[in-house]
Order: C-alpha cells, then sequence, then structure tokens
C-alpha cells in the first residue's frame, strides 16, 4: 500500500513540475489572433474573471458622456495631434 501512495504522490508532483516547466519556459501561446480552445475558456476565463473583480475598484465614471464634454475631448485631441504633426514634420530652420 505504501509503494501506491508513493507512486501516486509522485505522479502528482511530476505532473505539476511538468505544468510549471510547460508555463515557465514559454510554449504557452500568447497570440491573440488564434481561437482560443475549450480549455482555456473554461478554466482560464473564469479565473481571470475572478482575479479582476479581486483587485479593481469599482469607480464610477466623473465626467458624464454629453455631447459637449465628446466635442470638447475631440475638439483637444485634434488640436493636440495637429501640434504634434506639424512640430515632427515641419523642417527647422
Amino acid at each position: 500500500m505504501i509503494k501506491f501512495l508513493l507512486g501516486l504522490a509522485t505522479a502528482v508532483l511530476l505532473v505539476f513540475a511538468a505544468d510549471f516547466c510547460y508555463l515557465r519556459f514559454g510554449f504557452v501561446e500568447p497570440r491573440a489572433d488564434i481561437p482560443v480552445n475549450s480549455l482555456e475558456s473554461a478554466i482560464s476565463m473564469p479565473s481571470l474573471d475572478a482575479a479582476i473583480d479581486q483587485r479593481a475598484t469599482e469607480v464610477r465614471n466623473l465626467v458624464p458622456a454629453t455631447d459637449d464634454n465628446i466635442y470638447s475631448i475631440f475638439q483637444r485631441f485634434n488640436l493636440e495631434w495637429k501640434t504634434r504633426t506639424l512640430r515632427v514634420f515641419t523642417p527647422v530652420a
């Protein structure tokens, strides 16, 4: 019986070591353009959601999304983009 339990413990440790090495040495596919397999969607996504829910604070939006606010943000972005583009592409005399 002791040999059986020792073999079982060894097998469990080897599986954990193999999983650790698989993750640690970068064999996980990091690309975002490949389809998600069923194991990943069943295990990884709920754990990611739980981790985000646990660590993220609940923050309400301080700036209401009115037409005036959206228009002013758009105008400011255009002004900054224009200034940056002119600075980059205008030759220095």
